[in-house]
């Protein structure tokens, strides 16, 4: 009796996808067993430049030329993609713009001032040099996700 309910082949991996915690796992596995990069991405089913990328990345630099040399580790791997995963988002602007943050709370709460007014005061009358404020929009993108919620009343 056939089920046609259960998969029992492995799901595809997509094109430019990054390598999953279980591929990792694959490489470590499959290296130990002497296998070489190519062989490994065919059974993973991407690249030899991507396994090369990782074997790299999860092995530690050599300290010495005595004792044997470190292996590959895919704790090691995730560890170090993560910590390059979060290096390389771009840095918020905005928090290179404390001064001009300040005056336009004060803004807001003394004069009743919209966001969109005092950027536009501080443009017009150039009060802070260009790279030390944001626009309008990043402003409001700011307060509605909570960033500056401490700064500004609730905006509605």
């Amino acid at each position: 009796m056939d089920c046609q309910d259960y998969i029992t082949e492995p799901a595809q991996r997509k094109k430019g996808q990054h390598l999953q915690r279980e591929e990792r796992g694959a490489i470590q596995h499959l290296k130990r067993q002497g296998y070489s990069n190519r062989a490994i991405a065919r059974e993973i089913g991407c690249l030899p430049s991507t396994v090369a990328s990782e074997l790299r990345r999860g092995t530690p630099p050599r300290k010495s030329n005595q004792g044997r040399k470190p292996g590959y580790s895919a704790r090691r791997g995730e560890a170090v993609y993560k910590a390059n995963r979060k290096l390389s988002r771009r840095c918020h602007r905005i928090g290179r713009c404390a001064r001009f943050l300040r005056w336009v709370a004060r803004q807001f709460k003394e004069h009743k001032w919209s966001l969109d007014a005092c950027v536009g005061y501080v443009r017009l009358h150039r009060l802070f040099p260009a790279d030390e404020m944001v626009c309008t929009r990043t402003l409001y993108h700011e307060v509605w996700a909570g960033n500056l919620y401490l700064q500004f009343a609730i905006i509605y």
